[in-house]
């Protein structure tokens, strides 16, 4: 047998030596940097990356070190352990190799080939005897020969593979209270376990999980893969939630589904999941970061909102419909360039057109914000209850702030650039200082006053600007 596998490798060799020398260099040169640089972060960490949880681990890892969010989905399709075909993104690429001490992408792809130079002419020579060994006659042989047999073999190891791991088998919980509440709903046949394929019959939770505060763990509901919809506040209230991984099937995540979670750290929304509606991670005060993959089509309102300790916000490099362009920290509507969802680290990019509904609303721990030139309006909530907030400048692109806005932002001094005032929606700046004051463009104190920006709202004075 070890035979007929050293033919085929040779025969892969020569087949290999048939290839132009220029598309080979190109391509293997940067396979190589690549596969090094994996190997050097692997050694960085400490530990292989065989597992989602080493995936996971390593993220957090990455976050901790560059205070940049690379997803676990990402390095999983970088390391090749997901079956998809990934092209890093070259910001990516900077990122994981600043994390082992490089400038940047080019500068550890030069130091691997300067490190590989000297073994190529070996490796070459060798390939070229290795070539001389075989006529065509003999390659074409060893083809029909071996490819048959290579086949019975993939076949009898997939047969044994499938009938060892049976679907009968129990699902390792990592968390007690979590296994208690599975097996009490759902274990058919009463052995006091939960197996893959119990699990795999569940097609709803029914607030199994709501408002429960003892579990803390539950990354086995992936194991839960006939389930479409994680429903409308499935996991609301559960305050000790740390992690958890949606499952496969996963194609729409309802309403407040995990509302007020308040100890979820970070959460990874995968590939399969195509609808978000609103509130889903309201009030989930310890998120930290959060991985939107490439599936989603649809967002609502107030998705992140009260979510003011997070800081990292990434979108798949192949999303179609949103994106986080230049690692701004936020959601973008690609084709409409509005803002749908931020954190206390965003930068809003240059080319915003507008804040959604609840873009930064909670942000509890944001002091400053940039607004550019071209944003035409705010939305409802845009920034309410952002109380360590105390001054911001409007664009002069402004023409319409929708309600509850700025409500109970610590404003001292509000900015406007924009020569026409802003039209207002109602209480807009409900609860701010009342010595806050307004700055407008020379010469329009007047038609401001009469558009509601009055010095009731403003108790210390509508300004003009000096000229």
């Amino acid at each position: 047998m070890e035979n007929w596998f050293t033919f085929v490798i040779e025969f892969i060799a020569i087949r290999d030596m048939s290839k132009p020398t220029d598309f080979m260099e190109n391509n293997s040169a940067q396979d190589q940097a690549l596969t090094l640089l994996c190997e050097r972060i692997e050694q960085v960490v400490g530990r292989k990356m065989r597992t989602p949880k080493d995936f996971d681990f390593l993220s957090e890892r990455i976050f901790e070190t560059l205070h940049q969010n690379i997803s676990a989905t990402t390095l999983k399709r970088i390391w090749g352990y997901l079956a998809e075909p990934v092209v890093p993104r070259l910001s990516t690429l900077n990122l994981l190799a600043q994390y082992v001490g490089a400038d940047n992408w080019e500068a550890f792809s030069q130091q691997s080939q300067n490190l590989s130079s000297a073994s190529e002419p070996v490796q070459i020579a060798s390939d070229k005897v290795h070539h001389k060994k075989f006529s065509h006659t003999n390659i074409w042989r060893i083809v029909f020969i071996v490819l048959p047999i290579l086949m019975m073999i993939a076949l009898a190891a997939f047969f044994l593979h499938t009938s060892s791991s049976s679907d009968d088998a129990p699902i390792d919980f990592a968390d007690p209270a979590v296994k208690a509440l599975c097996v009490a709903h759902w274990d058919t046949n009463g052995d006091g376990e939960l197996s893959l394929k119990e699990a795999a019959h569940v097609t709803h939770l029914d607030s199994v999980f709501r408002g429960d505060t003892t579990i803390i763990s539950f990354n086995e509901f992936e194991c839960f893969t006939r389930m479409e919809a994680i429903e409308e506040k499935e996991f609301q209230g559960c305050k000790n939630l740390q992690s958890t991984h949606i499952p496969p099937s996963i194609k729409i995540i309802r309403h407040n589904a995990f509302q007020e979670c308040q100890s979820l750290i970070h959460m990874d929304i995968p590939a399969n999941v195509e609808v978000c509606q609103s509130y889903v991670f309201y009030g989930c005060k310890n998120l930290q970061s959060i991985h939107v993959g490439k599936g989603i089509r649809a967002i609502g309102g107030n998705f992140l909102a009260t979510c003011p300790n997070l800081v990292s916000i990434e979108v798949s490099e192949e999303n179609s419909v949103f994106d986080s362009r230049n690692h701004c920290n936020a959601i973008m509507e690609t084709a409409t360039n509005r803002l749908i969802a931020g954190c206390q680290t965003t930068v809003v990019p240059q080319e915003t057109t507008a804040l959604a509904y609840g873009a930064f609303e909670g942000c509890w721990l944001m002091k400053h914000i940039h607004l550019p030139e071209g944003i035409t309006s705010i939305g409802i909530f845009a920034f309410n209850y952002n109380v360590s907030l105390t001054s911001i400048e409007l664009p002069s692109t402004l023409t319409m702030i929708e309600n509850n806005a700025f409500n109970c932002c610590n404003f001292k001094s509000v900015i406007s650039h924009a020569t026409t005032p802003p039209t207002l929606g109602t209480n807009i700046f409900c609860g701010i200082p009342n010595d806050c004051v307004l700055t407008v463009p020379q010469g329009t104190r007047t038609a401001y006053i009469a558009a509601g920006w009055t010095e009731e709202v403003f108790g210390g004075g509508v300004v003009e600007t000096a000229q």
